[in-house]
């Protein structure tokens, strides 16, 4: 008896760990829109988080050059703090309100860092140092990967058997949310981040899609409107995660998962987003 409650256990671990549907992803065919020669991506770093079982949204906190991300693992769903240069671990928050399912992560460094994170098993965004305050999500359980821009909270739409791609702009409490399509894409979206752009705000996002070809589309928002500049080819694995840009680095920081390797974060380089550093500070605060 005890044999065979360990072999189901077992088993429920394992396909929690590799079915992409427990965790909101799907099948869907590769995107419409493919790479194009304005956008290209170099490796600068790849490494992996042992401590981890999943790593699912990200964000990176330039104040204190540290990487958040989290893991929705069962019984010990938790939001990392990790150095970006090797993964190390810098420090665990336990994410404990009713039955979390946690994907996006955004620093609220406005309001003295507290940390906004969805949930793809309920409706509601949770926030705070402890997570003990929470609001109501206008994309409810389809929200995936987050960002702040400085001013307000984005977010990724990511439905199941998606076929067009959205995203939405709120104040960090909920309230004054408006949505945006995001041309060319036509599968289900998982990681955001928000990128500087020639004096406007750039808008990166990637996709589940278990097909052969993974992307990172590239937009460009001013102010009312939102522009698709092209996509890049990300290096081959499984399933694209989530997504963040680090302005004291000029870089950004991709989650994966190899099928057989288990999870990874990759730094990348990419030329061609028109990043302008030395302005970032003033474009967060101008939207």
């Amino acid at each position: 008896m005890k044999l065979s409650i360990l072999l189901v256990l077992l088993v429920t671990v394992m396909m929690f760990a590799e079915n992409p549907g427990i965790y909101g992803t799907t099948n869907n065919p590769a995107p419409a829109q493919p790479a194009t020669d304005t956008f290209e991506i170099i490796v600068i770093n790849t490494f992996v988080c042992p401590y981890a079982d999943m790593i699912l949204g990200m964000d990176y906190v330039s104040s204190e050059e540290l990487l958040l991300f989290t893991d929705n693992t069962i019984d010990n769903e938790t939001l990392w703090v990790a150095n970006p240069d090797d993964g190390t671990e810098v420090s665990a928050i336990s994410l404990t309100w009713s039955t979390p399912d946690p994907f996006g992560i955004a620093d609220n460094y406005s309001s003295g860092g507290e940390p906004h994170c969805n949930d793809f098993g309920d409706t509601m965004i949770w926030y705070g140092q402890s997570f003990d305050n929470s609001y109501v999500n206008p994309y409810e359980a389809d929200g995936r990967g987050m960002d702040f821009d400085g001013t307000y909270i984005w977010e990724a739409h990511g439905p199941l058997y998606a076929t067009s791609g959205a995203c939405l702009r709120m104040n960090p409490d909920g309230t004054g949310h408006t949505f945006y399509n995001l041309p060319g894409i036509t599968t289900q979206l998982s990681g955001l981040t928000t990128y500087p752009i020639s004096g406007s705000l750039g808008i990166a996002v990637t996709a589940y899609s278990t097909s052969s070809d993974k992307y990172i589309w590239f937009f460009e928002f001013d102010g009312n409107n939102m522009t698709l500049l092209g996509s890049a080819e990300l290096p081959d694995c499984y399933i694209s995660f989530g997504l963040t840009y680090a302005d004291t680095r000029d870089s950004f920081f991709w989650s994966w998962l190899d099928e057989s390797a288990g999870y990874h974060i990759s730094e990348l380089q990419i030329t061609g987003t028109s990043l302008q550093r030395n302005t970032w500070g003033a474009i967060k605060s101008s939207f």
